[in-house]
């Protein structure tokens, strides 16, 4: 069995040692790679480590209404409230009240999202 898997209700599940958590995927604002550790960042800004590659968590992610905006980011497009673009790149608001700036090659992300 998988160390992870998604299941259809839109649920990720993480093997932890003995027990498998499961996460709401609407629950999830973005997941970040900070100093060499996976943080899943939720919507009422709980920070969660896991530990799980995140390129495998990204195979899993993307199909599932997520995006990848930056090498070590990936976000919830549900949770983006507004990009707002800027000479040095963009900057992403969530509704979960977080900004995440993004670098230039990143900043065509609104029309590659086609939000607005």
């Amino acid at each position: 069995m998988n160390n992870y898997s998604t299941t259809d209700s839109k649920q990720i599940s993480i093997n932890s040692g003995k027990k498998f958590i499961f996460y709401n995927l609407n629950d999830i604002c973005y997941i970040i790679v900070k100093n060499d550790q996976i943080i899943c960042n939720m919507t009422n800004q709980k920070e969660i480590p896991l530990h799980l590659e995140f390129d495998t968590l990204k195979q899993l992610l993307l199909n599932h209404n997520f995006v990848q905006i930056g090498q070590n980011i990936i976000i919830n497009r549900n949770e983006i409230k507004m990009i707002r673009n800027y000479e040095e790149g963009a900057k992403i608001f969530t509704k979960c009240t977080m900004v995440i700036h993004v670098n230039e090659h990143y900043s065509r992300l609104k029309k590659d999202l086609q939000l607005f």
